[in-house]
Order: C-alpha cells, then sequence, then structure tokens
C-alpha cells in the first residue's frame, strides 16, 4: 500500500511538472520607466525662403543705333505675397542709357521684383537688366561684361554673377 501511495503522489507530482511549466508561462511586461518618454511630434516643414539671382547668362547684341547692349535675367523666388525682393548690382563695364524709348539700367542700380499676388502664396517673379554701352563690339562686350551684385533686401542671393 505504501508503494501505491508513493506511486500515486509520484503521478500526480509527474502530472503537476508537466502542467506547471503551460500555467507558468504567463508573460510578465517590463516595468515601465518611472518618467514618461516627450513624444516628439513631426515637425511643420518651413516655408522655403526667398531668393534672388541673376540668369545663366546675358543676351548681348548690336543695336541699329551703334551702340551694343545686354539683357541681363534677374530672378525671384519664393517671394511671399505682398512682399518685395531687391538686388543690388554693379557692372564692371561703364553703361549709359539711351534715348531710346525702353527702360536702361545704369552702371550701377537696385532691381525690385514685388510679388503683387493675390492668391496670397509664394510667387517667382522675373525682370531684366538692360545696359547699353558706348564703343564696345558684341564680342567685346560677350568676353569682358561682369555685372555683380552687391547686395540684396528680403530674399538670399544664391546666382550673384552674370556675364556676357
Amino acid at each position: 500500500m505504501h508503494r501505491k501511495i508513493l506511486g500515486g503522489v509520484a503521478a500526480t507530482a509527474a502530472a503537476l511538472a508537466i502542467a506547471a511549466p503551460a500555467h507558468a508561462q504567463e508573460v510578465i511586461p517590463p516595468a515601465q520607466p518611472s518618467t514618461p518618454t516627450p513624444s516628439v511630434s513631426p515637425a511643420q516643414p518651413a516655408a522655403p525662403a526667398a531668393t534672388i539671382g541673376f540668369g545663366s547668362h546675358c543676351s548681348v547684341a548690336r543695336s541699329r543705333h551703334g551702340y551694343t547692349y545686354a539683357v541681363c535675367s534677374v530672378q525671384a523666388a519664393n517671394v511671399p505675397a505682398g512682399q518685395t525682393a531687391t538686388l543690388s548690382y554693379s557692372s564692371n563695364l561703364r553703361a549709359f542709357k539711351p534715348r531710346t524709348n525702353g527702360t536702361w539700367s545704369g552702371t550701377t542700380g537696385t532691381i525690385s521684383l514685388s510679388n503683387d499676388s493675390v492668391s496670397g502664396s509664394p510667387s517667382n517673379v522675373t525682370t531684366n537688366v538692360k545696359l547699353a554701352f558706348k564703343g564696345k563690339t558684341v564680342a567685346q562686350v560677350r568676353k569682358e561684361l561682369v555685372i555683380a551684385a552687391t547686395g540684396s533686401s528680403g530674399a538670399g542671393i544664391v546666382q550673384p554673377i552674370a556675364g556676357g
């Protein structure tokens, strides 16, 4: 009888040993930190800053009035609505203002580009600098002309030099 009891106890112990691991597989979550971790919200994309500069090159031609002239584009990008971007420039060649119809620029000057958009969003604006030169050929102006930005307001300068 003693063997039967020990056998029964052994069988019960064996059954409990098999069942215990299944019961003991309870998942215990890791301890939470005592200080909460701050949540980081996604950054709001900043509006791109306004930029201003000269185009890639200037067009040079000969006038029927006997002088050579250069036309250089000035471009402002992302100018906020209702705002103005200005670019001050200086030419290495002495320019003059012909007495013809048209808007001619001097050797030094300031160009203003305004965004008069009614949509309220940033816009790109383009204008030209027109310079006339006495006593220079088209080839001389193409070779020698350098127009350099000397300052800006309302925008960062991205293309500071233009040439023929």
